[in-house]
């Protein structure tokens, strides 16, 4: 068993600063709450901020997507993408830049990680349809260890600890 002291443990609990959620994603959020989300809507919020923008149009001129031809209009982006799949994206993108600073440790990896295992759970959601919202197992899955960039933005040792850690096992 872990002998902690509540001093220390409180001290570094009131240390934490977690970010406040995008206001994007909570307008995201909000439209994505309708029977019906207006993608007009949900096209205008991604085009008022240009590093979602330039991110959508990255990923619907990938090579993925296969497109003949260069598509340049979010909206059209979000039509052809589809909303589950935007909501996603723009879920994942406005995360990972609440995220941001620096880090004790490679965080580009993490989300590599975490993107893989949000994409296998949307792929397991597909095959058990209507058991359990398809969006809520993707932000499960790219949430699965949310703490580990909070902890390697607040702590330098972070990644000593974290092997250190993993060693004891």
């Amino acid at each position: 068993m872990i002998d902690i002291d509540e001093g220390k443990m409180a001290s570094v609990i009131s240390s934490f600063q977690v970010p406040a959620k995008p206001k994007a994603l909570s307008e995201l959020q909000e439209i994505m709450k309708a029977s019906e989300p207006d993608i007009n809507l949900v096209a205008d919020l991604i085009s008022s901020d240009i590093g979602l923008s330039s991110a959508i149009l990255k990923v619907i001129n990938s090579p993925y997507y296969g497109m003949s031809r260069t598509i340049s209009e979010i909206k059209q982006a979000v039509m052809i993408i589809g909303l589950t799949t935007i909501n996603s994206l723009v879920t994942s993108l406005l995360l990972k830049s609440a995220l941001q600073g620096k880090a004790s440790i490679s965080l580009e990896r993490f989300w590599d990680d975490s993107l893989d295992v949000a994409n296998a759970m949307l792929f397991i959601g597909n095959r058990i349809k209507d058991k359990v919202p398809i969006d809520m197992l993707y932000t499960v899955g790219l949430f699965h260890n949310c703490g580990i960039p909070l902890l390697a933005l607040r702590f330098d040792d972070y990644d000593d600890l974290y092997t250190q850690a993993n060693g004891d096992i």
